[in-house]
């Protein structure tokens, strides 16, 4: 029944060049030829695309989009 609700976070962290991405993908459930149902993930949303993490105002900041983040998903 939760198929649908399920989300997937893909989290791209250089610390190199001190950036965070954040992307949000929902698994879409197919039928194929052979009747076999197979799995692709859909991109929904980015979140954070290359946040700079270089000062520690910054990192709260991803900090607090990522948690804020999470939480708006979980009350849906």
């Amino acid at each position: 029944m939760n198929e649908n609700m399920c989300m997937q976070y893909k989290f791209s962290i250089d610390t190199r060049y001190m950036w965070i991405s954040m992307e949000v993908y929902r698994p879409l459930y197919e039928i194929d030829d052979d009747g076999c149902e197979k799995q692709t993930l859909k991109l929904c949303e980015n979140v954070l695309s290359h946040a700079s993490i270089k000062t520690p105002e910054q990192l709260q900041q991803v900090y607090w989009t990522i948690y804020n983040n999470g939480r708006s998903s979980n009350q849906a």
